[in-house]
């Protein structure tokens, strides 16, 4: 028989200094590092709960509201807000600190989805359940099922449907292959999802400066599924294009893609989009060069940016009820 605990209870806190290394030429945090920090934490609260090797099944979108740079440091917190039979929804929330002004200001708050698996990489029952403990919990509780549930009808949705084609010619294209090693694995068998996400960010930045031909930073990655592991042996294939483009900001979509390399057999693992905002050097946005679809693929890829994009204006003003629920549960 199992048992549960309160949602307080499940908090997981992270502390990282930005250094050179992890920076870009600007010296601001590249999105990728900082999506691999905020992985790593919310890995921590999944694992201590279920006291079980876990893997990234999905990631809602993550927007960057400020730049961190050189220096500063990271508060990553996460926590467990709801349990299913294997699988936990983690809510996370960033934060920097200018050490020197003393000023903290939130970074990102994002919702990630982790699957308890056993030494054969299957799911595995969770045997211990989040029960609410209060009111502001009880929210928290009810908004994690009830994006659980959404979460299950869109994958059921994507199933049924294609995964989005980069077929076609592309006339800005970026792709790379590389073997998956045993330093890219988390419990030694499977690929580390925040490692996956720093190499998916570094192609989608260097395709995004090419085009513009300047310095580019992340702004935000849409939410994504990963449908199959990624094994140490593998070879990962990325595939990027640019997808659509705005004011001062490009979309890059990121397809990946696994393959046995003995029997060569090839499992899709997920699609990502990246937005990246072109900054001069004073990291402030300018306008990017603008660019018109010169084919069928090109038009269909921007069509489904364009759409996706306006739906994400809408989800925009729930960050700050996310926000005013978590500063509640977890002040930083």
């Amino acid at each position: 028989m199992g048992s549960w605990i309160g949602i307080r209870d499940t908090l997981v806190d992270s502390l990282y200094v930005v250094m050179p290394q992890n920076s870009n030429a600007l010296g601001i945090l590249h999105g990728g590092v900082i999506m691999s920090w905020l992985v790593s934490t919310a890995t921590m609260a999944a694992a201590r709960l279920s006291r079980s090797a876990v893997t990234l099944g999905a990631l809602d979108n993550i927007s960057f509201t400020s730049p961190v740079r050189i220096g500063d440091v990271v508060y990553l917190r996460a926590w467990v807000e709801y349990v299913g039979r294997s699988s936990m929804e983690v809510g996370l929330d960033a934060y920097a600190e200018n050490t020197v002004k003393g000023e903290r200001r939130l970074t990102t708050t994002s919702h990630m989805v982790f699957i308890a698996v056993d030494e054969r990489g299957e799911p595995k029952d969770v045997q211990t359940k989040v029960k609410p403990v209060g009111i502001n919990e009880e929210k928290i509780y009810r908004a994690a099922e009830s994006r659980r549930e959404a979460r299950k009808e869109e994958l059921e949705e994507r199933r049924k449907e294609k995964p989005v084609e980069f077929g076609g010619e592309f006339k800005w294209r970026l792709n790379t292959s590389r073997i998956v090693l045993e330093d890219d694995a988390l419990y030694g068998r499977y690929m580390f999802g925040g490692k996956l996400l720093i190499l998916m960010d570094e192609l989608a930045g260097t395709l995004a400066s090419k085009y513009c031909r300047d310095n580019v930073v992340t702004a935000a990655v849409d939410r994504l599924f990963l449908v199959n592991p990624i094994l140490v042996g593998d070879i990962l294939h990325l595939d990027c294009v640019v997808a659509y483009v705005g004011r001062t900001s490009i979309d890059i979509g990121v397809k990946a893609i696994a393959e046995n390399p003995y029997s060569g057999r090839k499992r899709y693992v997920t699609t990502a989009f990246f937005t990246m905002v072109r900054v001069n050097k004073e990291g402030k946005p300018v306008n990017v060069p603008p660019y018109n679809p010169t084919n069928e693929a090109e038009r269909r890829l921007w069509a489904l940016r364009e759409e996706r994009r306006r739906k994400i204006r809408e989800l925009s003003s729930e960050m700050q009820e996310h926000v005013e629920r978590h500063s509640k549960l977890a002040e930083v």
